[in-house]
């Protein structure tokens, strides 16, 4: 997924069994900014992995919001991980987001090199 510098950027995700949302979880994100690979704690980065506990916003919807310009306001990877350690619903799983100057990515689109 790709987001603006300094958006704040919501990382989701839905927790699903045989169609219906499981709700009452301890659902979690770590973020990992690729450059360094430095992890974000909630309000600074640091060396050691931290899970921070997702909202549930409504019944087996987990979320919690990014704010990319409080965390770095420039453009990187991350490696998002969400986990679940659930006896019954135990998961773990990630995604990859970049965070771009917008601007930019308008003119690479228009002039490919």
């Amino acid at each position: 997924m790709i987001f603006r510098v300094g958006d704040k950027i919501p990382l989701s995700v839905n927790v699903i069994d045989e169609g219906i949302p499981v709700s009452g979880l301890d659902v979690k994100v770590s973020i990992r900014r690729l450059s360094d690979n430095k992890y974000w704690d909630g309000s600074s980065w640091g060396d050691t992995e931290t899970f921070i506990t997702m909202n549930e916003i409504y019944e087996g919807y987990y979320e919690y919001i990014f704010d990319h310009k409080i965390a770095e306001n420039t453009e990187n990877i991350y490696i998002v991980t969400y986990k679940c350690d659930d006896p019954e619903y135990s998961f773990r799983v990630c995604e990859v987001i970049k965070v771009c100057d917008i601007a930019k990515l308008k003119i690479q689109m228009r002039h490919p090199i």
